[in-house]
């Protein structure tokens, strides 16, 4: 039999009827209303994404018998709203996962409120944490699954407190010029030193087998000084008025660590000229110097 136009259409038209009857089935199917509440539909309705106690994500040391619970929500598509809630608490998140041992269940609560809903469990005792979660329905009866479990502790009691204050050790104490002295140069006196720099040079022998943690070193003069350790420069105060009342401190570890057992230190002091007018015996001794090192631990010097 031979293509026609008419029963090219006939048949066109009898496709097109049983493609709208296969479409409207579902449509229809989909239509029909459902009875009581239906569960979660895996993402598609409302769903809890924060939990949150007095506004926040967790609270530690709370003293409010009845702290404030909310939760943020979101879904697919418009229109959505939360048609009911229900919270649940207990101090083991293990049961609160397997909703066992609560301590408070509110069961389905017909309400739209989210924000600011109290605790109205049993007053929890000093130092107890609470988990707890919230699920939410929404106007066609879907519900939720869980949030994730958030959490609240309670602050100190009444009773005494068996700690104790603590704090970082002491620091060690600074280095100082304790136990130094004035090195002259030979012949100088306090009303007489003459004028010009003065070369001063110590040696120091480390214990033997001594590995040196830390090295450090004080010293002044009158009134500049140059201080060199086995022939490299590793301080300089450079001349001011007075400047022997004040000691540098430098750390110079890496250079006795180079030095060895055995370790020289030189200073050069540079005084200017003493005048008669000035006679006090800081500013006419010459260039004297002072000096201690310390490198626990080997000895100091």
């Amino acid at each position: 039999m031979g293509w026609t136009r008419r029963g090219l259409l006939g048949t066109s038209v009898g496709a097109g009827a049983g493609i709208v009857s296969l479409a409207a089935g579902p449509a229809a199917s989909a239509a029909t209303p459902a009875k009581g509440d239906r569960p979660d539909r895996g993402g598609a309705g409302l769903r809890v994404v924060a939990a949150k106690v007095e506004y926040a994500e967790h609270v530690l040391g709370t003293d409010n018998p009845t702290p404030l619970l909310s939760w943020e929500l979101t879904a697919d598509g418009h229109g959505a709203g939360q048609r009911a809630y229900q919270v649940r608490a207990a101090t083991d998140p293990r049961d609160l996962a397997k909703g066992r041992e609560l301590l408070w269940d509110t069961g389905k609560v017909t309400s739209s409120r989210t924000v600011a809903v109290p605790y109205a469990g049993p007053t929890l005792p000093p130092r107890t944490r609470c988990h707890w979660q919230v699920r939410v329905w929404d106007g066609d009866g879907d519900v939720s699954a869980w949030s994730t479990a958030g959490w609240w502790e309670t602050a100190l009691g009444g009773e005494k407190w068996g700690a104790t204050w603590i704090g970082a050790d002491a620091g060690p104490a600074p280095l100082g010029l304790e136990g130094a002295s004035w090195i002259w140069t030979e012949g100088a006196t306090t009303g007489n030193a003459p004028a010009g720099p003065r070369w001063f040079r110590a040696a120091l022998d480390l214990p033997a087998g001594a590995d040196v943690e830390s090295a450090a070193f004080v010293a002044t003069a009158d009134d500049d000084f140059t201080l060199h350790i086995d022939g490299a420069q590793v301080a300089h105060a450079p001349q001011q008025q007075d400047g022997w009342r004040t000691g540098r401190t430098a750390d110079v570890t890496e250079a006795v660590k180079a030095a060895g057992q055995h370790v020289v230190l030189a200073a050069v002091g540079a005084a200017p000229p003493s005048t008669p007018a000035d006679s006090s015996p800081a500013s006419s001794c010459g260039p004297p110097t002072a000096a201690a090192m310390n490198s626990p631990p080997a000895a100091t010097g």
